[in-house]
């Protein structure tokens, strides 16, 4: 029996130490629910998670790139409609004007009021902008970032203004009026001309924007499927981290129960001693 060394004193205390590092551990992963509180948990979950993570936080900006997209081709699509009925009301005008049933008077302010519009038409595909840049003007073509990578085909679309809208000349309007009752007539060719490439860009817009839309659901399942990935590898699951927290607590307690009892064994050598 020996007083200046207690072997089962120390290896008391270096269970307690282990049972409180366990017990520390589950408690730190249920109140932050990560099993993975720094690298030294898990080393490789640590490094694929934070890939994932990266992965996720690039997929939500580019789903918001996609919604700004077709918030574009909405306001793009918008002033096309506004053009339609611009021409719709151009064609009247030139129809009223093309009859002998109008005298010079009438033909007149009829005039006016097309070359008014004739003026709308051109401010309209001028001025409609979305966020600064044009987008009707037919002279712009703009990519949108809709993937997570640099990959030409697969994370990025183009929108092609002139390709949507050829508003050049403003539609061969300025050379046309409603004078007399044979520029009227002939005034309807460039009308219809106009309206048809209003017609086709808008169904265009439409297309792009259903395929903006088809490429949003897919990227939201894609978040989906991974976040439920990352979820495995990273979060702490709460039953097994409490199973933890109690079986720590329990052997802790047994140990410094262990570990007042070791210490109590000293005190027999002043019995024997008296």
């Amino acid at each position: 029996m020996r007083i200046n060394t207690n072997p089962n004193s120390l290896l008391a205390l270096r269970n307690l130490d282990k049972n409180s590092e366990e017990e520390k551990s589950a408690l730190n992963k249920l109140s932050s629910g990560d099993r993975i509180l720094s690298a030294s948990y898990d080393p490789s979950g640590l490094a694929i998670s934070e890939k994932m993570r990266a992965k996720l936080v690039s997929q939500g900006q580019a789903k918001r790139n996609m919604n700004d997209g077709i918030s574009m081709l909405q306001v793009a699509e918008g002033s096309l409609s506004e053009l339609s009925g611009l021409g719709v009301r151009l064609r009247e005008l030139a129809i009223q004007a093309s009859t002998d049933t109008v005298d010079d008077f009438a033909r007149q302010i009829a005039n006016k009021e097309f070359r008014e519009l004739k003026d709308e038409v051109k401010r309209l595909t001028q001025s409609s902008k979305f966020n600064g840049n044009s987008i009707l003007n037919g002279t712009s073509s703009y990519d949108l970032q809709i993937g997570v990578n640099n990959n030409i085909s697969e994370d990025r679309v183009s929108y092609n203004l002139s390709k949507i809208l050829d508003a050049k000349g403003n539609f061969g309007l300025d050379s046309i009026d409603l004078s007399s009752k044979v520029t009227a007539r002939n005034s309807l060719e460039k009308i219809d001309k106009m309206m048809g490439q209003v017609g086709l860009s808008r169904a265009k817009l439409g297309a792009s924007q259903n395929r903006l839309e088809s490429m949003n659901n897919n990227i939201n399942i894609s978040m989906e499927n991974l976040t439920e990935a990352k979820s495995l590898i990273r979060d702490a699951d709460v039953a097994e981290e409490t199973s933890n927290n109690m079986r720590a607590k329990i052997k802790k307690d047994a140990t410094v129960m262990m570990l007042q009892t070791v210490n109590s064994n000293p005190n027999k050598v002043l019995k024997l001693l008296s």
